[in-house]
């Protein structure tokens, strides 16, 4: 029987390559003090939290919704303990990208 998502998963795991370069960006932007950076993160954050789930990588949605909530609960602008919530979706998107994770 053929995976009817098949061809919505990897649209989703070539999607994870530039979703991975906009986090960088995003992240090094807001450690610079951009202002604008901190919306951009919790926007491609929120966006990986659905479709993470959509696509059958639970993990990445619920890691994304944790770092979604924990830069939207912020008081700081502590990009240090974000950045290790974030450093752990860029290895998932890359392991996503590279077939190394597989959808449940």
């Amino acid at each position: 029987m053929s995976d009817p998502m098949a061809v919505f998963r990897e649209k989703f795991r070539q999607r994870c390559a530039v979703d991975r370069e906009r986090l960088v960006h995003a992240l090094e932007a807001w450690r610079q003090g951009d202002a604008n950076a901190h919306g951009e993160l919790v926007a491609i954050i929120h966006g990986l939290a659905g479709a993470g789930g959509t696509f059958g990588f639970s993990s990445l949605s619920d890691h994304a919704m944790e770092a979604e909530a924990r830069l939207l609960d912020t008081t700081s602008h502590d990009s240090a303990i974000h950045g290790e919530l974030i450093n752990g979706l860029l290895e998932e998107l890359s392991g996503i990208e590279a077939g190394e994770i597989p959808p449940k």
